[in-house]
């Protein structure tokens, strides 16, 4: 229903994971439907129900670039001044700014160069301010 919030939990295995492949269309259903707010995804092409939807993975994914070019991924317009308030939001701010190069410091392929923590709290802020309809965690903090 609109507005509001569901949890998803289980077993390893249960299907979780699945259940967000399959809600951004990641896959494709051979049957059925899944709904988001009474829409069937499947009836919206993906690029509009990407724009409608943030998730953050549990194998959090960054891009080579700076930390705030990750954090500012969908929303390149952002100011300096809100990537440091998404950071923020998330917890990420202190870790960010303990970095020699700061918000400036590069990220390597895939963010190898941070802890699997930290690369879950970038990708946090990369979704919160892209504050989209919907967000999506997928044990978004196991790392954490």
């Amino acid at each position: 229903n609109p507005g509001e919030t569901v949890a998803i939990v289980g077993r390893t295995g249960a299907g979780k994971s699945s259940l967000v492949n399959l809600t951004a269309r990641f896959y494709e259903l051979d049957k059925g439907e899944v709904t988001v707010d009474g829409y069937n995804v499947g009836s919206v092409t993906q690029q509009s129900l990407r724009h409608q939807i943030g998730i953050v993975p549990q194998d959090a994914f960054l891009f080579s670039g700076s930390i705030e070019d990750n954090i500012s991924y969908g929303r390149t317009e952002a100011s300096h001044q809100e990537v440091i308030e998404a950071a923020k939001t998330v917890g990420a701010h202190d870790f960010i700014t303990r970095l020699e190069r700061g918000y400036d410091t590069p990220v390597g392929e895939r963010g190898g160069n941070l802890s699997a923590g930290q690369r879950q709290f970038i990708c946090l802020a990369r979704a919160i301010l892209a504050n989209p309809p919907i967000m999506i965690l997928d044990e978004a903090t196991s790392n954490v």
